[in-house]
């Protein structure tokens, strides 16, 4: 399953930078000004826990009746066979910023947006309508949906991993139950969703256990009760561990922090095996398909001050040993990092400069990069800045910016030329039907 949520990713990216400088530059990759919201780590190391936790997926009451008429705007109506760009932000009224995290195999969207006056919920579009979800625990952040419509994320108010079912939402257990006192200094995440249900992400150690031993990478499911069952994953070398991607046999990826250096991570069959890198300290798994291909961003050798030099790469987990493939920048950018892959090997980011001023969503085709802008025509007002997820019908989700809107936009981009002729065969309600006139 794919889960490219961006929301963990610039906290995590925010919290490598060390200066001021490189903190301005992160709020280039924010969503939602997730970067600006990201407390200053604490001296006190089980504050500093429970906040990096808050940081790491980055959110129980539906918002009834606001179920919204979808109005899909268009902004460029292509021919059949050519490809099209849907501005999600605009079937829900009075949104000021957006992002589109993940995309279901039957093409359901998740992600966030932001509203007048400011508050933050989930947002779920489909080819029927599209919602917000809220909850009076603070902002909230979906970060993966599954095929049945199970969505995972975390509260970024509490720190606490939840899973959104039946119109509920629940918590991911800490493990004391939810709400409890002796959670204060404990925390969990939902960071992806497979086929089976099964979902990811990190989790205070056990009951019994110091608050301040490892956070830990699971595997948790829902059983027929509502309640969750948790599978604890381990940490690596007694240091922080999360898992952020998971296909549909169980194999997770993710990373864990050892000192200074972030570690790539496949978890399968009871191991915790470490992924090859590029020599450098800056490393992060972030998706699996079925196959064992793995994605993610590698740093080179450190040559200077952050932003490193840093690239999307391609690791292949299916046979021993492990390799690791760069899959390189948009000439004149200093970094990239890919955030999905599908069952076809169709990979998802971005790319941007040094300066990060100018990000530009992209996708990995035969290991060969593509400016996911250059499919645009010249009248388009859109600029397409980070692709989050793909789905098996390669349907692209992820957020930009529009010259005639305020604030960010999240977007799905359908290109059929680049996935084939069978793009659109087997694909149970497309947007196109819902979308025709606009």
């Amino acid at each position: 399953m794919l889960r490219p949520a961006l929301a963990r990713t610039v906290h995590e990216l925010s919290a490598a930078a060390d200066d001021a400088s490189a903190s301005a530059a992160f709020s280039h990759l924010g969503v939602l000004d997730v970067p600006s919201s990201t407390p200053p780590r604490s001296e006190v190391r089980k504050h500093d826990r429970h906040r990096r936790l808050v940081a790491l997926a980055t959110k129980p009451r539906e918002h009834s009746g606001l179920a919204l008429g979808l109005v899909w705007l268009l902004s460029i109506a292509s021919p059949a066979g050519a490809w099209e760009v849907i501005d999600l932000s605009s079937a829900i009224p009075g949104v000021t910023d957006a992002a589109a995290f993940d995309i279901s195999p039957g093409g359901t969207v998740v992600g966030a947006v932001r509203v007048a006056g400011g508050e933050e919920m989930v947002a779920r579009w489909s080819a029927v309508g599209a919602e917000t979800l809220d909850s009076p625990y603070g902002a909230e952040y979906a970060q993966a949906i599954s095929e049945d419509g199970v969505i995972v994320g975390t509260f970024s108010g509490t720190g606490t991993g939840w899973f959104f079912l039946d119109g509920t939402f629940d918590c991911i257990p800490l493990p004391d139950p939810c709400g409890s006192f002796n959670n204060i200094w404990r925390a969990s995440s939902g960071t992806d969703i497979n086929i089976h249900n099964v979902f990811t992400g990190a989790i205070s150690p056990a009951a019994g256990q110091p608050a301040d031993d490892p956070i830990e990478a699971y595997l948790g499911s829902i059983a027929p009760d509502g309640s969750v069952v948790i599978h604890r994953l381990g940490d690596y070398l007694g240091f922080d561990t999360t898992g952020y991607g998971l296909n549909d046999h169980g194999a997770v990826v993710g990373v864990s922090r050892v000192g200074d250096v972030y570690v790539p991570l496949v978890f399968r069959g009871g191991e915790v095996l470490e992924l090859p890198a590029l020599g450098g300290d800056y490393n992060w798994a972030e998706a699996i398909n079925n196959d064992g291909m793995a994605v993610g961003i590698a740093s080179e050798p450190l040559l200077g001050p952050w932003p490193y030099d840093a690239q999307a790469v391609l690791w292949d987990t299916s046979v021993a040993p492990f390799t690791v493939t760069p899959l390189g920048k948009l000439a004149g950018h200093r970094l990239s990092r890919a955030l999905g892959v599908n069952s076809s090997g169709l990979v998802v980011g971005f790319s941007v400069d040094a300066s990060f001023s100018d990000q530009r969503a992209v996708a990995w085709i035969d290991g060969s990069i593509v400016d996911l802008n250059e499919s645009l025509p010249p009248t388009s007002d859109w600029v397409l800045e980070v692709a989050t997820a793909v789905n098996d019908a390669g349907e692209i989700v992820g957020y930009g910016r529009r010259v005639s809107e305020v604030g960010r936009r999240a977007f799905l981009m359908r290109i059929p030329l680049l996935f084939g002729s069978d793009f659109e065969e087997g694909h149970p309600g497309t947007w196109s039907s819902v979308s025709g006139g606009l």
